[in-house]
């Protein structure tokens, strides 16, 4: 593993799309800084739903269903 042997914080980005301030309280706290109130510029450019986006959406999510990948779906 690349980072064997150093602390990794893992960052979900839905959880920046659905809990900003939790998320970096987290990450400000992992790395080890006084946690400040951050704000986001970050405005969503695509609004339709992922099957409406990706032309084989069905295709990807059977060949996904048993993987670890399957909640992307």
């Amino acid at each position: 593993d690349l980072f064997q042997g150093f602390d990794v914080l893992e960052l979900d980005y839905s959880d920046l799309d659905n809990a900003l301030d939790e998320t970096m309280t987290k990450a400000q706290d992992f790395l080890g800084i006084n946690p400040a109130k951050l704000e986001s510029s970050k405005v969503k450019q695509e609004t339709r739903t992922l099957d409406k986006v990706i032309e084989n959406y069905d295709e990807l999510k059977k060949a996904f269903e048993s993987s670890e990948f399957a909640h992307l779906f």
